[in-house]
């Protein structure tokens, strides 16, 4: 019996001494499908100074130590040098290894912020836009608020009952400035005194000024100016928005936007 426990922990002894590790060591490309197998690359384990070459199929097999864990280099021409640490975990495993060339730039993050407020140069006409985040400077509730940062614009209150607005431009009233609501005449007439307070400032996702006679495809009301309102896109606005304003002269406002498709 004594002899019996003694071969079996010689064995053991033996087997752990010789246990063997296999993998495969492949090129790295975008496509799984397109993997190719490096052939002769160098496996190294640095603990115990062994390693070994894979062959024409990508495969390698080295023999592990007793003591682990131990770093193991995979290195091959023209390709960055990858290290995994064994341990007692992987004797007798199974190692698909891949490496990168040494060709591939690294990585480049390019980022680009439009200013709030800016010129579209591409335009022929002076053209200022004021996108969303320069409407957020201000207490923005309706359209009539949207231009408190914004110098070219004047907005007025012409009667002080009914909170009736008009906008001026460059010094004239606000009959000689057309409004358009995504280039299709907006605030004709009538409108014109009380329609600047029935657009909540939430919907705008930008405004477009230009100041002086614009051109006849905008139309030949434009004698001061040209304002153009976008609005935000179904496809691009918030799933679930909720905005609320009150001050202490009992004013209170509440917005509610959302946006989702139904169908395909």
């Amino acid at each position: 019996m004594k002899y019996i426990v003694l071969g079996i922990a010689f064995f053991a002894c033996l087997t752990g001494a010789r246990a063997q590790l296999q993998g495969v060591v492949f090129s790295y490309s975008a496509d799984p499908a397109q993997k190719k197998p490096i052939y002769n690359a160098k496996v190294r384990l640095l603990g115990a100074r062994d390693g070994a070459y894979t062959e024409e199929d990508g495969t390698f097999e080295v023999i592990l130590p007793k003591v682990l864990p131990d770093t193991m280099v995979i290195s091959a021409l023209g390709f960055v040098n990858d290290t995994i640490v064994v341990t007692k975990k992987d004797r007798f495993a199974g190692m698909q290894i891949t490496l990168f060339s040494d060709q591939l730039l690294p990585e480049t993050i390019i980022k680009a912020k439009r200013s709030d407020h800016s010129i579209l140069r591409m335009k022929v006409l002076h053209v200022e836009n004021i996108s969303s985040g320069e409407l957020k400077k201000a207490a923005c509730c309706n359209l009539s608020e949207s231009f408190e940062t914004n110098a070219s614009v004047d907005v007025n209150i012409t009667d002080a009952v009914s909170g009736a607005k008009k906008i001026q431009m460059m010094g004239l009233d606000g009959v000689y400035t057309q409004i358009q609501f995504e280039n299709i005449p907006y605030l004709r007439g009538l409108e014109s005194s009380f329609g600047l307070n029935s657009m909540p400032g939430t919907w705008v996702e930008s405004i477009q000024i230009t100041k002086g006679t614009g051109n006849v495809v905008n139309g030949y009301e434009s004698m001061a100016g040209l304002v153009n309102i976008e609005l935000k896109k179904p496809e691009h606005m918030e799933r679930l928005y909720l905005n609320g304003y009150a001050n202490r002269f009992g004013r209170s406002e509440l917005n509610f936007n959302s946006g989702f498709r139904l169908s395909e």
